[in-house]
């Protein structure tokens, strides 16, 4: 008997057993948006326009982007700034950016170059004075940059006698946001100057546009200076007597 059960346990254990094959769940696919500035650097190759291309550039400037694709966007926005001839497309295109370098988590040092680049062949008036302004954002987030701040500076005297008051308007607020009193500056930057020790000095350079032909600068120049005393720097005594 106890041989008969054995051999019955051992049939038991010995049969194979076949557990029905589930299928494994099909993998979906996710295809993954494209980058930022691949989006954008399609839509403006399907411009066939500069009417199209603002349109694009408006519908953009709507949607956020976030630190990481800043620095691409940018890129893309620069390749076509230097292709595009229509004043208001590349006007677009210097707002935005100084928008984008307002993006938290930017740090627009990396784009410093290339936005001082496209002031040098700019013939619009307004562009320049956007640029400009640009570069004023730029100065503001980097205030620890005193490099960057002294470009900045020297590139707002060369354009100073730029004839668009906007644009003299814009340097002024440079000078008055990101210059140093102390700075001495080269004697070959151009435009109205005094000065003193075989150096000009911003101080001297804002002070001259005290007696601009035109009120608005008068009053962009007169402002500068504050702002200078605002961010705690001493005015020169011949400064009150102006």
């Amino acid at each position: 008997m106890a041989a008969h059960l054995k051999k019955r346990v051992y049939e038991e254990f010995s049969k194979v057993v076949q557990i029905p094959h589930e299928e494994a769940p099909t993998k979906k696919l996710r295809l993954s948006k494209p980058s930022k500035s691949a989006a954008l650097h399609i839509d403006l190759c399907k411009a066939t326009n500069s009417t199209d291309a603002l349109q694009y550039l408006l519908q953009f400037a709507r949607k956020p982007v976030e630190a990481e694709s800043v620095e691409g966007v940018i890129r893309i926005l620069l390749e076509h700034y230097y292709k595009e001839t229509d004043n208001s497309v590349r006007l677009k295109i210097a707002s935005l950016l100084g928008l984008l370098s307002k993006t938290n988590g930017f740090s627009p040092d990396c784009i410093v170059d290339d936005v001082i680049n496209t002031l040098g062949n700019e013939k619009s008036h307004q562009v320049l004075a956007q640029l400009l302004d640009t570069l004023l954002v730029i100065g503001t987030q980097l205030p620890e940059s005193p490099a960057v701040r002294r470009r900045l500076v020297e590139m707002a005297c060369k354009l100073l006698s730029d004839t668009y008051f906007g644009v003299r308007n814009k340097c002024l607020q440079l000078l008055g946001c990101v210059g140093m009193v102390d700075t001495p500056l080269a004697k070959d930057i151009e435009g109205p100057s005094s000065s003193l020790g075989g150096v000009r000095e911003v101080q001297n350079i804002i002070s001259n546009y005290f007696a601009d032909q035109d009120p608005r600068v008068r009053t962009a120049a007169l402002k500068a200076m504050l702002q200078l005393h605002e961010r705690g720097m001493k005015i020169h005594q011949i400064i009150y007597e102006q």
